[in-house]
């Protein structure tokens, strides 16, 4: 399957999740309703980088703030260097894993565009590996479920993931929040 068929396939089939899954973040009936579908950018393969991970020295633990107060532990293991499509600027985002899943590669992130087109308090991003690489696909970013509901406590992504570019790809905000 082609990359820009994958990207719809994943995209249409959480869009089927939120409108009928009983576990849908999305509780409202009258937003239920309503809801169609998600709003994203348009599928920019400049977005999708395979970047090799540049390794701190020691691996770090870091307190991710929750959206709903308290913290939880992440294991920064290192960052990726990407280049702006648009604007050839360098961007740098840490990858984090779960303590208690480590096979899980998980990068929050703020951007420019964050609270404008984008969720305010942050997107995300789970990380593949190809080989010794990383894919860093920003088509993928999506909103955590803290987007659609208070029911839900997310990690809010630490300042030092707060990019000064604008990510023009992935989920936008969520039309009914």
């Amino acid at each position: 399957m082609n990359y820009r068929k994958s990207i719809e396939m994943n995209r249409s089939g959480k869009d089927r999740f939120m409108k009928e899954h009983p576990n849908s973040p999305i509780t409202d009936a009258k937003i239920k309703n309503k809801f169609m579908s998600l709003e994203y950018y348009q599928i920019d393969e400049r977005w999708r980088f395979v970047l090799p991970l540049k390794k701190y020295d020691t691996i770090e633990t870091v307190e991710m703030e929750l959206s709903s107060g308290g913290a939880r532990e992440f294991s920064k293991i290192g960052y990726l260097e990407f280049k702006q499509p648009d604007t050839d600027e360098i961007g740098k985002i840490n990858i984090y894993q779960s303590k208690d899943n480590t096979d899980h590669y998980f990068v929050p992130f703020r951007d420019k565009t964050s609270g404008v087109e984008t969720y305010g308090a942050g997107r995300y991003m789970d990380l593949e590996k190809e080989g010794d690489k990383f894919i860093l696909d920003f088509n993928s970013a999506y909103n955590p479920f803290c987007a659609y509901s208070e029911n839900y406590t997310c990690p809010l992504p630490p300042y030092e993931n707060w990019l000064e570019i604008s990510i023009t790809a992935g989920e936008k905000n969520f039309p009914y929040h």
